[in-house]
């Protein structure tokens, strides 16, 4: 099923979530039917886009990296499930550059955050986030483009602006 489905979110998503993704295991406190692995893999099964389980899967194997062994997959293998599954999602390969980014894989990174921009070009979230990524990668012009852009959108954190500053690369928007 697809997350971005309004129908099937609406139909069975509900069904999916009451078994198998509940706060706890989206916190990755325990499971609710199986072990969180367990869960996360039966919701990512039924919802290859589940936004919110491919972030939740990404934290738990990035703390837990060797536990992606059969019958599981790496969290590589369900963010590009997910991406062959719903082409045009942004979300999924913004989610999967934040993961990336987290993983030191920083071109990687940047390469799914511009794919999530040509599919989300007004979220305030990709922007921010590519912001934080070109930032590290010491492309502070691209950085400040960003920021301005997701300041722009009504971005609410204001750790872009402030790293920025701290890099004596802020500047005010200018008008246009």
């Amino acid at each position: 099923f697809d997350y971005t489905d309004a129908t099937h979110r609406r139909d069975r998503l509900p069904i999916v979530e009451q078994y198998h993704f509940n706060a706890d295991v989206e916190n990755l406190k325990r499971g609710r039917s199986a072990t969180i692995l367990g869960d996360l893999d039966y919701t990512l099964r039924a919802f290859p886009n589940h936004h919110r389980a491919l972030n939740s899967v990404a934290r738990y194997l990035l703390k837990e990296p060797t536990l992606a062994v059969a019958p599981f997959y790496s969290a590589d293998c369900y963010f590009n499930r997910a991406i062959r599954f719903r082409p045009n999602d942004g979300t999924v390969r913004m989610i999967y550059g934040s993961y990336l980014f987290k993983r030191g894989e920083r071109e990687a990174a940047l390469q799914r955050y511009q794919e999530a921009l040509a599919l989300l070009p007004e979220s305030a979230e990709v922007h921010y986030n590519t912001g934080l990524l070109q930032l590290e990668l010491k492309q502070t012009g691209e950085a400040l483009k960003h920021a301005h852009k997701a300041y722009a959108l009504g971005h609410p954190l204001l750790g872009l602006k402030n790293r920025l500053k701290r890099a004596g690369a802020w500047k005010e928007p200018t008008e246009s």
